[in-house]
């Protein structure tokens, strides 16, 4: 068992673990020391009386245990633990550091105060009993005590979690595959349709480009009949006019010369109704 003691300054809160190690873990801490592992918590010895503790700098942190005191966790929530969780063991290899020395148990994760970055404390001289199977055990236990169980995406995973951390042969990557199953389903549950609290269901964006498209269909039918009636009416009109002026010339103009004037006339008419159409 560990037994942390915390150390309360001015503008800062510490965290003391008890240096236990075998000297032969000296490159571990050496590591942590002199690299700036992100999503780990800074660390470095301290001597007390003779006595040497490992220093964790906590200031403006919260457990997970005093973070959700009282408090439901939803999927989002859990997504972000289990994520961190995943990409933290991951950085721990790359540094060839002991996975079992994270300690990922409640008492143990940190989060800032608006509960979206996720800190880890990492001790060498971690023995058995808070191995990292058993800190994920821990932590199954307390995110089923924890989660709002009317979100039913938050309560398959922590039980595949729960389920899962009891197999010897358990690893994190089958609920990160969950996790991706999951937000699959959740991204395909937001395609279909949006609603609107003032306009209601709104269609998809393939619906409405059909709708747009139907629309356009229609008012170009519609501009289209104006076009023709308004030529009709133009041609009508210059008919009136020739007639009018074959009439009113005292016979001087021959029925030739009214033909050739209607169809002088006409031309201006049809070439104006063929560009409207083509260009717009």
């Amino acid at each position: 068992m560990i037994y942390p003691e915390y150390k309360r300054e001015m503008d800062r809160i510490q965290m003391l673990l008890p240096d236990r190690c075998p000297d032969e873990n000296d490159y571990q801490y050496e590591m942590i020391l002199h690299n700036q592992i992100q999503g780990m918590i800074p660390v470095k010895k301290q001597f007390s009386n003779g006595i040497s503790s490992y220093c964790y700098d906590i200031s403006n942190k919260q457990s997970l245990t005093k973070c959700y005191d009282g408090v439901e966790m939803n999927y989002e929530q859990i997504r972000t633990l289990l994520i961190a969780t995943h990409i933290i063991l991951g950085r721990l290899r790359e540094y060839l550091l002991d996975e079992n020395c994270i300690l990922i148990h409640p008492d143990y994760i940190y989060m800032d105060a608006n509960r979206k970055q996720v800190f880890w404390v990492f001790y060498p001289c971690a023995e058995e009993g808070i191995l990292c199977m058993d800190g994920m055990r821990a932590l199954s236990d307390f995110l089923i005590s924890h989660t709002n169980h009317s979100d039913n995406a938050a309560v398959t995973v922590v039980y595949a979690l729960f389920k899962e951390s009891r197999n010897e042969n358990f690893t994190l990557q089958s609920v990160m595959n969950l996790l991706e199953e999951l937000d699959q389903t959740e991204e395909e549950k937001a395609v279909p349709d949006v609603v609107d609290a003032d306009d209601g269901v709104q269609p998809r964006e393939e619906e409405t480009d059909h709708v747009a498209n139907s629309s356009d269909g229609q008012a170009r039918k519609k501009e289209k009949g104006k076009m023709i009636l308004l030529t009709m009416l133009c041609l009508a009109g210059l008919f009136f006019l020739s007639g009018y002026i074959y009439l009113y010339q005292d016979g001087s103009a021959g029925l030739k010369d009214y033909m050739m004037g209607v169809c002088v006339l006409s031309v201006p008419a049809l070439g104006w109704f063929h560009y409207h159409e083509r260009f717009h």
